[in-house]
C-alpha cells in the first residue's frame, strides 16, 4: 500500500483511519492492509455516537492486543495532598472545586477520570483540551 494514501485520506483522526479501511476507500484487500485500532474508534465511539459509518464488531476482526497501559494519578505540587485518600478528602471538603484535564470529551482519560469521580463520589470538573498535546503546548 502506498504511504501517501493514508496521509491524504486519514488526516490525523483515528475515525478517518477506520473509515479509510472500509469499502470503497480501502485499498485492495490483499492481506497486507491492517488497522492498529484504539479504544476510541473501536469501543468508545460505537457507544457514544448512534450513527457511525462502520460497525466495529461486523467490519473488523480482532487479532491481538498489542499493548496494555495504565493511568497515573498526579496532582500539582501546590495541591496539599500526598495520597488518593487525601485527594478524596479535599474533594469532599471542596465540592466542585477540583478539576482534571483530559484530551477531549469521550477519550479514554476522560472516561478514566469519570470512573474515578463516580467511584469516589466527588463533584469534579473535566476540562477537555483539544488533542493529546499538553495543555501548555509543546515544551
Amino acid at each position: 500500500m502506498r504511504k501517501d494514501c493514508v496521509a491524504k485520506r486519514c488526516e490525523s483522526s483515528a475515525l478517518h483511519a477506520v473509515v479509510f479501511m472500509l469499502p470503497p476507500l480501502s485499498p485492495t484487500l490483499d492481506g497486507y492492509t491492517w488497522l492498529l485500532g484504539v479504544q476510541g474508534s473501536l469501543a468508545i465511539n460505537p457507544a457514544s455516537y448512534p450513527k457511525l459509518p462502520y460497525d466495529a464488531e461486523r467490519d473488523f476482526d480482532p487479532v491481538t492486543q498489542l499493548t496494555l497501559y495504565g493511568y497515573v494519578l498526579v496532582v500539582h505540587p501546590a495541591l496539599p495532598v500526598k495520597s488518593v485518600t487525601e485527594l478524596v478528602a479535599l474533594g469532599r471538603a471542596r465540592p466542585g472545586q477540583i478539576a482534571y484535564g483530559t484530551s477531549g470529551n469521550g477519550g479514554s482519560n476522560h472516561l478514566a477520570g469519570e470512573s474515578f469521580r463516580l467511584a469516589s463520589g466527588l463533584i469534579m470538573n473535566a476540562i477537555p483540551y483539544r488533542g493529546t498535546n499538553s495543555p501548555r503546548g509543546s515544551r
